[in-house]
């Protein structure tokens, strides 16, 4: 099947993200040796990113950099608005209902995954944090070749991250194989940095590389302007810029390998901020996420993609169709 064909398929609507403003022919020799980073942060909304309008200075330089490398879309969405039914559809194409990963336990897989479907075709797989919420079932060597789960302080560590990427990556070059690789970034997820029970954790070990003041601090239109939520907010902010120092650190690991060349990136968040009309709702907060892909010399470099819906849903067969792979 083309991928014009396939990309006016009733309800294949997404990811025409990587093949808006970009030179889409890849023959099959090339395209067996492309690898796929997908990076996830939990709980962060859209619009917490500088690049889709966060006013703060300086606040996801790392994020805002892989939108100047590729391409950043602006109506992206994903299908539940809590983290393992979320995370599901990505690696499943199946809407919750269909897989049974309607909430944080198990499900009877029903049908073949995209790391399965990698790990068949010679691609060498990993999930690096929050393996069960990238896995249906228990069984985690059914998908992955490396699973990776975090503890601790150790979640909420930018040099962990990086570290965590670099020994996936040196077991990439022994195996000879292409990789597909999810890294699941646990800020900003609760507690939030400063929070009194991530102090007890030790989360806070790890502190932003910024902080802002409390009078630098916007609330959303839809939260109530009281001094304690407000608070929350800082604190949020500051879990946001640990996130993407987490992200930068994953970046630079990658930049420094050999693999940067030719790996798609993509950047995603499970769902909005933890915030009543955000995460656990069906409104815009809830759904809503920052959705960034670079592919090196395939998107544009600071392109956006304002015109497309595109949705979690899609993202497995577009990655196959990506890499020149059957979709079931």
């Amino acid at each position: 099947m083309s991928i014009k064909s396939y990309f006016t398929r009733p309800l294949q609507t997404l990811l025409v993200f990587l093949f808006v403003n970009l030179t889409v022919a890849q023959d099959l020799d090339n395209a067996s040796k492309t690898n796929v980073l997908l990076v996830t942060v939990d709980d962060m909304n859209w619009n917490s990113v500088g690049a889709y309008g966060a006013s703060l200075p300086n606040l996801t330089p790392n994020i805002d950099q892989l939108a100047q490398e590729g391409m950043r879309f602006e109506r992206a969405y994903v299908q539940a608005p809590n983290c393992s039914p979320s995370r599901s559809v990505f690696q499943t194409s199946l809407y919750p209902h269909q897989s049974g990963m309607r909430g944080f336990f198990y499900a009877t897989p029903n049908n073949e995954t995209l790391p399965e479907i990698l790990k068949a075709n010679g691609y060498f797989t990993g999930v690096l944090n929050k393996a069960a919420d990238s896995s249906l079932s228990p069984d985690f060597d059914r998908y992955w070749d490396v699973t990776k789960s975090l503890s601790g302080a150790n979640k909420r560590s930018a040099q962990v991250y990086g570290e965590l990427l670099e020994d996936f990556l040196s077991k990439v070059q022994k195996e000879e194989k292409p990789f597909y690789c999810v890294i699941n970034i646990a800020d900003p997820h609760k507690p939030f940095y400063n929070d009194t029970q991530s102090k007890k954790m030790g989360f806070d070990v790890f502190g932003p590389t910024k902080l802002y003041d409390l009078d630098d601090i916007e609330l959303p239109s839809f939260l109530p302007n009281h001094p304690t939520i407000k608070q929350e907010m800082q604190n949020y902010i500051h879990s946001v810029k640990r996130a993407d120092d987490c992200f930068g650190a994953i970046k630079n690991t990658l930049n420094r390998s050999k693999f940067a060349k030719n790996t798609i990136v993509v950047f995603i968040s499970d769902h909005g901020m933890p915030f009543p009309y955000a995460k656990s709702s069906l409104y815009e907060n809830g759904l809503r996420t920052p959705w960034i892909v670079s592919w090196p010399n395939k998107t544009a470099p600071g392109s956006i993609n304002d015109t497309e819906l595109i949705s979690a849903i899609d993202f497995m067969p577009t990655i196959l169709d990506c890499l020149a792979l059957p979709i079931p």
